[in-house]
């Protein structure tokens, strides 16, 4: 259901208890295993459990189905009364279960962001490609229509990518798979890791870069956040992603070093 209960359906008129039911079919595996596909990201090798940290929302591969979910600390997240940087230092990527790779790991960064943009709800996922898009395409509508598809796409939009599956249609994110906005997403959080100089061209006037986009982020989701607990608690994975595209953005304006290391989050 909506609220997160379970609902079965059978054919005899008694009910049935979840003891009886979990020995049938074990709805939080199901869950994670389809959210895992809907994502088409291959678990990192030495992935840490699941119930070490707090696990993403299934309900939009599985609706009706509730994962199991270990909060990431013991306090309620915080509701934010003013627009405020989305990075959270007691929970950031360095203060949760780790495992370690290198700033220079080109495969792996891309992972990590795949994987923190799957943990979000992708009622938010859509939002972010929404304003992430208006913010490098001010006036897209006009000169890159989606209605001409491939063809009228933006310079910066992933239509040829040398991997097949980087690849994203020319489509309004509401209409886009999930893997395809979540690949849109992290392409373009790459793009604004690299300084300034080496920037697409088709972008690079605009002055963005990390921190002017989270700035951006977290003015236009405001309202979303602060609706409910349940939203406020997404500030934490948008924190931790902003906070490895920050760590990743260094390494390419050479402030650290390429093995300096650094410590997103992975899970099963």
């Amino acid at each position: 259901m909506d609220d997160g209960r379970l609902l079965t359906s059978h054919s005899h008129g008694q009910a049935i208890s979840n003891d009886i039911l979990s020995r049938f079919f074990d709805a939080v595996e199901f869950c994670r295993v389809v959210n895992e596909l809907g994502q088409e990201t291959d678990p990192l090798p030495g992935a840490i459990n699941r119930a070490s940290f707090y696990t993403p929302d299934c309900t939009d591969s599985a609706p009706g189905l509730e994962s199991e979910r270990t909060p990431l600390s013991s306090q309620s997240p915080p509701t934010p009364s003013t627009v405020a940087p989305l990075t959270v230092a007691s929970e950031s990527i360095y203060s949760l279960p780790q495992n370690r790779i290198t700033v220079n790991d080109a495969p792996a960064m891309w992972k990590a962001y795949k994987y923190l943009f799957g943990c979000c709800q992708q009622t938010m996922c859509k939002m972010i490609a929404k304003i992430w898009i208006q913010t490098l395409s001010p006036k897209k509508q006009a000169t890159h229509p989606y209605q001409g598809g491939q063809a009228t796409a933006p310079a910066w939009w992933p239509t040829n990518c040398l991997t097949k599956s980087k690849r994203v249609r020319h489509r309004q994110p509401d209409h886009l798979y999930k893997r395809e906005r979540i690949n849109l997403l992290a392409h373009i959080l790459r793009l604004l890791v690299e300084p300034s100089a080496k920037q697409h061209v088709a972008i690079r006037s605009l002055g963005l870069d990390v921190k002017r986009l989270e700035d951006i982020t977290s003015s236009k989701l405001r309202d979303f956040l602060e609706k409910d607990d349940m939203n406020a608690r997404k500030r934490q994975r948008l924190a931790q992603l902003f906070e490895l595209a920050q760590q990743e953005a260094r390494f390419r304006n050479g402030d650290i070093g390429r093995h300096e290391p650094i410590q997103p989050i992975y899970g099963q």
